[in-house]
């Protein structure tokens, strides 16, 4: 729904070190990209998501959703110096 927020959830088992761990999240040729480091649990906070990722879970929160900014098709990936998981999901916000 319009205004609400919109939390998008992964669970991923990599195989191989996860000494280094690479998010990349792209709508239509945008991306949001954040890399965890061993021993991190990185949140990262703007005005628009909130990104947590953690060694097999990533968590995208979108604040406020808007249909003229959100309503899209998402790439997303996560990959270490092994493994690789990916899917595509499609937002679509309505109306109040």
């Amino acid at each position: 729904m319009e205004g609400e927020n919109a939390t998008l959830e992964w669970t991923y088992i990599l195989n191989g070190d996860l000494a280094d761990l690479f998010l990349l999240f792209s709508p239509e040729g945008e991306s949001l990209i954040a890399r965890k480091f061993p021993g991190e649990d990185p949140t990262i906070t703007d005005d628009r998501v909130t990104v947590i990722i953690r060694d097999n879970f990533t968590s995208i929160t979108f604040v406020g959703v808007n249909r003229s900014t959100d309503d899209k098709t998402y790439d997303f990936e996560v990959h270490n110096n092994v493994g690789r998981a990916e899917s595509t999901v499609t937002i679509k916000v309505l109306c109040k």
